[in-house]
């Protein structure tokens, strides 16, 4: 009777040790990703260098700012909502902060221009370096609907990193978000450790 009840009691330490490697709940959120706060609804053109909630726009010679509700529709920008919108290496930034230690992973919308001899594409960097998709390191917004982009996983530390857009030609942005991504082995070691602890249930 007693190989059972410690086989359960090692599979249910198991389930313990995959828990506490899972994200916690709330962790790494991006403040106002969407730049709805400070409401710019009546504004038909774009608000340079805005205080927005929970981002730093800088301009480094070029533009940053963001389009009220208003002025999506113009200048080619689907009018879904708000948007961040940045130029000829503007950027918009934020600290975000509560990363779970692991592997992470940011969307955002897009739309906008990627005219090499406006710039080109957009750069996206985490503390300074450079995220990828699907192996490329850059991003070109295209004219159009706006697109949503996943960057590949990255391994972070827990703790506060800052995210970054550095624009070269036109890039207007929305939905910024983040999520840590569980490793297969804690899923592995959470789905044995259930299985034990069904088995001891059944046997009781």
């Amino acid at each position: 009777m007693e190989r059972p009840r410690g086989l359960a009691v090692c599979m249910l330490s198991l389930a313990l040790v995959a828990a506490l490697h899972l994200p916690a709940v709330g962790a790494a959120a991006v403040e106002n990703g969407g730049f709805d706060d400070l409401y710019l609804g009546d504004s038909t053109v774009m608000y340079a260098l805005p205080d927005v909630p929970g981002w730093t726009f800088t301009a480094n010679g070029g533009e940053a700012g963001i389009l009220g509700v208003n002025a999506t529709g113009l200048w080619g920008v689907p009018a879904d909502g708000q948007c961040a919108a940045i130029y000829g290496g503007g950027t918009v930034s934020q600290a975000i902060a509560d990363f779970v230690a692991g592997t992470t992973q940011f969307t955002f919308d897009v739309q906008g221009y990627a005219r090499p001899e406006y710039g080109g594409p957009l750069t996206v960097k985490l503390d300074g370096v450079a995220l990828t998709f699907g192996g490329v390191a850059t991003v070109a917004p295209a004219s159009g609907p706006m697109v949503q982009y996943t960057s590949d996983p990255i391994t972070v530390s827990a703790g506060s990193h800052t995210l970054e857009f550095v624009a070269g030609d036109w890039a207007f942005i929305d939905d910024v978000g983040v999520t840590n991504v569980p490793e297969p082995t804690c899923f592995a070691l959470l789905a044995c450790g259930l299985i034990g602890a069904l088995m001891r249930t059944r046997k009781s």
